[in-house]
């Protein structure tokens, strides 16, 4: 798949921060940006390939509901936004 951004819901992550993963099929390495609470359930995460990855400018999480981020496209030079929030009602924002 060649997906550059992508919101989930319902993780079972803690708490609120981001790792670094890599795909075993592909070798591809990955960015989990996620926002959780103390129940382990209800959270929302955005998966960042490589390319969003340095393009993310920040990101916020706000509850284990809702996170969002901002990104500089690099061809464009203009802010994007992608937000993430429970039930996969991602949306982006230019």
């Amino acid at each position: 798949m060649d997906i550059d951004l992508l919101g989930i819901s319902e993780t079972h992550w803690p708490d609120a921060g981001d790792f670094r993963t890599q795909s075993l099929k592909s070798q591809a390495n990955y960015r989990v940006i996620y926002s959780g609470g103390e129940q382990h359930r209800h959270g929302v995460a955005l998966i960042l390939n490589d390319k969003m990855s340095k393009a993310l400018k920040y990101y916020n999480t706000f509850s284990e509901r809702i996170n969002c981020a901002k990104f500089i496209e690099q061809s464009h030079q203009e802010p994007t936004r992608a937000t993430t929030i429970s039930a996969l009602n991602m949306r982006v924002v230019k």
